[in-house]
């Protein structure tokens, strides 16, 4: 798949899937955009795919995330991958906590895909698209992360809702919905280790087909197959990568 010429943005760009998106996006002769909040990991990316500009910026901070992409805009695509994924107890469940998990997951996401649609309609795209980065739990209980299953839940219509607005201008809006995979998406909790967070994972995924974690270059060429112009007449779905989880 060829990107010459295109400008692609991914949010969540320095690590984990975004960053597996981020390098084959460049290595398909995209003009990269890579967005995140750790400007540490940005600096890191930034060092070993030099032709990718970095963008550092805190999604939960609309006003900046307007500034700087304004300023780096408009783009042909979008990947909403940000995301955070903090077990909890429901019954210790504070404001605090239903507003940081739905403001990164879900309401920067809306954010984000209207400041991209602007840039698109107002420059006169053609063939732009989003693609969303769901999970199996947008549709599956999935114990001790209910904010995260329900913003994901809203992220899934969201797409769905945009598909269809978005059609009369030519923008495909798609998500994938994976199961587990070995991120660093396990800083979101800071209280158990990464292994403890791995064995929890995957005894939720123990009846899958396939009760494995899920590749990220498996997800990222998924992302780039529907960003292409080979899905050109893909819009609207969810792209289910799960092993069987949901069988």
């Amino acid at each position: 798949m060829d990107f010459i010429g295109k400008r692609i943005l991914v949010t969540g760009g320095a690590q984990g899937l975004g960053r597996s998106t981020v390098g084959k996006f460049d290595a398909a002769g995209g003009k990269v955009f890579a967005l995140d909040k750790d400007l540490v990991e940005l600096e890191t990316l930034k060092a070993d795919l030099p032709n990718v500009t970095t963008i550092g910026v805190d999604l939960l901070n609309w006003e900046a995330t307007r500034i700087e992409l304004e300023k780096f805009g408009p783009f042909d695509h979008l990947v909403n991958n940000a995301g955070v994924c903090p077990l909890e107890n429901f019954l210790e469940t504070q404001e605090e906590d239903v507003n940081y998990i739905f403001g990164v997951n879900f309401k920067a996401a809306l954010n984000v895909a209207k400041l991209f649609t602007k840039g698109v309609i107002e420059n006169g795209i053609v063939g732009a698209s989003i693609v969303n980065v769901s999970s199996v739990g947008d549709s599956r209980v999935l114990p001790g992360i209910l904010l995260y299953c329900c913003s994901k839940a809203a992220l899934k219509m969201l797409t769905k809702c945009l598909a269809y607005e978005l059609g009369p201008h030519e923008i495909r809006v798609n998500c994938i919905s994976l199961t587990a995979m070995l991120t660093n998406i396990f800083k979101c909790n800071p209280l158990i280790s990464k292994n403890e967070y791995e064995a929890t994972m995957l005894a939720r995924i123990a009846d899958s087909v396939f009760p494995k974690f899920l590749d990220t270059s498996e997800a990222s060429d998924m992302i780039l197959y529907l960003c292409s112009s080979k899905a050109a007449m893909i819009t609207g779905q969810d792209i289910v990568i799960d092993g069987g989880y949901k069988l």
